[in-house]
């Protein structure tokens, strides 16, 4: 009996419930969500932006924040970023004169990585949320934003992090998975 032992282990593992892969119905990604996380989007709102994406909503933390991975696939002549990678990079660290980053906001340098086999670029944004927002007695919450870019053949890929800070420590294990799991078409 105790020979079979761990062979019972290893078949039940295989056997535990995996979540379902999601799979971008205009086919240009799949992801696996972790249990217990919701995946939503607009596909209208995608086809007039040419942007096209899932948003994965989380746990919410104790300080009210909640847990969201999203990634999208921005068309060549989006309504968004008509610069392509490099003007959302510009836009997001800060490289746009149009645009004040918030008080208290702080980005990390970007880094070179490799996202579903592509090579990405990364960085880490810091800042903070209001919650409830337009109360008059919100509390201040930081959040932490991991964003990563990679380019397509046309257009390209965003994977964005978002939760508190206190909350991201507890989650690394999830998103790592979801990171993993990414396969682009």
């Amino acid at each position: 009996m105790r020979r079979w032992l761990p062979l019972l282990a290893v078949l039940a593992c295989a056997a535990a419930p995996r979540s379902a892969e999601y799979v971008l119905r205009e086919g240009r990604f799949a992801l696996r969500p972790p249990a217990g996380w919701t995946a939503e989007r607009d596909a209208r709102e995608d086809e007039r932006q040419k942007v096209y994406g899932v948003r994965l909503g989380g746990p919410r933390g104790a300080d009210g924040v909640l847990a969201t991975i999203s990634l999208a696939y921005y068309a060549p002549g989006n309504a968004l970023f008509k610069g392509g990678a490099d003007e959302f990079l510009k836009r997001n660290l800060g490289g746009d004169e149009r645009f004040v980053p918030p008080a208290g906001e702080s980005t990390s340098p970007v880094k070179t990585v490799t996202l579903g086999g592509l090579p990405a670029r990364s960085f880490t944004r810091r800042s903070h949320e209001y919650l409830p927002p337009d109360s008059t007695d919100s509390k201040e919450v930081a959040v932490v934003e991991e964003v990563e870019v990679a380019p397509a053949k046309e257009g390209f890929y965003v994977l964005e992090f978002k939760a508190s800070e206190a909350q991201a420590v507890k989650l690394r294990r999830a998103y790592a998975a979801i990171r993993a799991s990414v396969r682009f078409f």
